[in-house]
């Protein structure tokens, strides 16, 4: 875990970036990771200081970067970019994408009015018990919780994972809901 140095954000500032360069995330500040393997896919989910991604590697060994954060989009080589869309353009962003012949990825936003103050009103309010490999990181504020995390479950046929990224001085909360599934759109 890297050391953070605290810069306020907001969720105004967000953007969801698909990628296809995995070279772009190596110059963030990973404060939490986990990495899984499903089917023949790779996924390495990571809490960022500006939020997080998710890589993953396909079993034919391309490289897709899901990427939420609150970085100046101009950082990012626009070769790599398959889809960027500021978040709160949209109540609710939805995209998918085909990423090889047998899967698809999907991802979406809902943006919820609330603040919570505690970690464990905060448990006890979103995180389920149908997930496993939960990981999490607790931001410095004096607003309330600021909190990242991110809990993944896994089908046969399916693997969705679920971020929350709450910013306390707005009261809003972001989730974010992936998934890849095996199957056609």
């Amino acid at each position: 875990m890297s050391k953070l140095i605290y810069k306020d954000q907001s969720a105004f500032e967000l953007e969801y970036n698909l990628l296809i360069s995995p070279d772009s995330v190596s110059k963030f500040n990973i404060l939490e990771s986990r990495s899984i393997k499903w089917q023949d896919q790779n996924l390495y989910f990571s809490i960022i200081g500006s939020s997080h991604f998710v890589e993953i590697t396909t079993a034919s060994n391309n490289k897709y970067v899901e990427l939420l954060s609150c970085i100046e989009s101009g950082n990012i080589a626009s070769e790599a970019v398959l889809h960027r869309k500021a978040l709160l353009d949209d109540k609710e962003l939805q995209y998918s994408r085909r990423l090889s012949q047998n899967l698809i990825y999907k991802f979406k936003t809902t943006i919820l009015d609330d603040k919570v103050v505690s970690k464990q009103q905060f448990f006890k309010k979103y995180q389920s018990s149908n997930y496993g490999s939960y990981i999490y990181h607790l931001f410095p504020s004096n607003d309330g919780l600021a909190i990242t995390s991110i809990e993944v479950n896994r089908q046969d046929n399916l693997l969705h994972w679920i971020t929350y990224h709450s910013y306390p001085g707005e009261s809003l909360i972001i989730k974010t809901d992936s998934y890849i599934e095996r199957g056609g759109l």
